[in-house]
């Protein structure tokens, strides 16, 4: 497992890698541009194509910068029935990806649920892993903790934390999941709201991230911290807590 947290790239995105040594991260993520205004599963024609262009530029940009992953969020359904819209986004992606030739992965992210957002079941996601035309992509997801507890699996313990990956497992697959975003919850379990504290202080508490971190899959994997940032000492605050809890 290698430990890090979302970084600035005020004054250029050559500084992530200092910004995230100087807080002991050992991987790191940063925003490239505003992570606003995305949807692929938007009726709108200037949105819907506005927004497959962003994350195909953001995919060669991150190959020039020989970036592991881009991670994207997928948008909202908006006045489409649920199957519309996974059918939708499954089309985005296939534009996004039919021309690029570049090595970063396209992550897709769980998401909290809250107002019609795409991916906050483990069923959603795999809809679109699955549609016919994506198979044939390496196409991975990303485990955010805050967004799966808030859309309804609970990992406050032992039993929850095996019960809810076994459910990933068994509908995406573990061979899909890439990186984990680690994130305490201010929701309370299924509130669908997308609100992160530091590991401890939320409602899955420290007990749950001390289970997913030593989980099987789980502890080989990145994990990046979306925490929230009130002063300089937060981020190696949050560090060192998943760090001891992971040990």
């Amino acid at each position: 497992m290698r430990i890090g947290t979302h970084v600035s790239i005020a004054q250029g995105v050559w500084n992530a890698p200092g910004n995230a040594a100087q807080v002991g991260a050992e991987c790191f993520q940063f925003f490239s541009r505003s992570p606003h205004g995305i949807n692929l599963a938007s009726v709108k024609n200037n949105i819907y194509y506005g927004s497959i262009s962003i994350i195909k530029d953001e995919l060669e940009r991150g190959n020039l910068l020989g970036c592991r992953a881009v991670m994207t969020h997928l948008g909202s359904f908006g006045e489409l029935s649920e199957k519309e819209g996974l059918a939708k986004v499954a089309k985005a992606i296939v534009k996004i990806l039919e021309t690029y030739e570049g090595s970063t992965q396209l992550l897709l992210e769980i998401s909290a649920g809250a107002g019609r957002v795409v991916g906050d079941t483990f069923e959603e996601i795999a809809a679109i892993l699955e549609s016919k035309e994506l198979k044939k992509y390496d196409i991975g997801v990303c485990f955010d903790t805050c967004h799966a507890f808030t859309s309804g699996y609970d990992l406050r313990d032992k039993k929850s934390v095996d019960e809810t990956l076994k459910q990933f497992d068994k509908v995406i697959g573990f061979e899909k999941l890439v990186m984990v975003h680690a994130n305490d919850s201010k929701g309370d379990l299924g509130q669908h709201l997308d609100r992160h504290e530091h590991l401890g202080d939320g409602k899955i508490g420290l007990d749950g991230f001390k289970f997913l971190a030593k989980h099987k899959v789980l502890s080989k994997l990145d994990w990046v911290l979306e925490t929230p940032k009130d002063n300089p000492t937060d981020d190696p605050r949050n560090i060192a807590t998943l760090k001891k809890l992971a040990s």
